[in-house]
């Protein structure tokens, strides 16, 4: 019996957003058993995006939710653009300039509430960045978002870019792609 590509293969898809169009441009597929660590696949698709994006570009690079790491952060601000990056909600974060760190959970508890602001995010393995958060009616969580945007420079809807991603994806990859965001 043969298996859904889905258990076979796993991408790591990477497109440009223009005019609500997501449009691959980078993309790595590996099998899905397949034993390691995706660290040097994401570096090698920026690495290899670096040269193809003008220097006078203003480049926002969002991220699924969960995938997020001190590494990949600093790999995107290296390039010169700024992380966007959807973070779970189970972690702890400090508000600028409190002493005490507080559950993701209890910063935004429901509906329609969204807050922004600097903070230190994570007791573990702390780093300060700007977090943005929202609860919009038809999701079943908020949206913590991550970036070195400042509070006034970012807008939280500009992660709803990502289902443009996902629906681009989607056609390119149709056994691949699983709605993460």
């Amino acid at each position: 019996m043969l298996q859904p590509w889905v258990n076979v293969l796993r991408s790591s898809l990477i497109s440009v957003v223009d005019r609500g169009c997501g449009i691959p441009v980078a993309w790595k597929i590996v099998e899905a058993t397949a034993k390691g660590n995706w660290k040097p696949y994401w570096l090698k698709l920026l690495e290899n995006l670096q040269d193809g994006v003008p220097d006078d570009w203003w480049v926002i690079v969002t991220t699924d939710r969960g995938l997020y790491a001190p590494w990949l952060y600093e790999a995107i601000q290296e390039l010169g653009w700024h992380p966007f990056m959807r973070i779970n909600s189970q972690g702890f974060d400090r508000s600028v300039p409190k002493s005490k760190f507080m559950p993701l959970s209890e910063l935004i508890t429901q509906v329609g509430q969204s807050w922004s602001g600097r903070v230190n995010c994570f007791k573990t393995h702390s780093w300060s960045c700007t977090l943005l958060a929202q609860w919009d009616e038809g999701y079943a969580d908020p949206w913590p978002i991550i970036t070195d945007l400042t509070p006034q420079q970012a807008e939280i809807c500009w992660y709803g870019m990502c289902s443009w991603i996902e629906r681009e994806g989607r056609a390119l990859f149709p056994q691949l792609v699983q709605s993460r965001c």
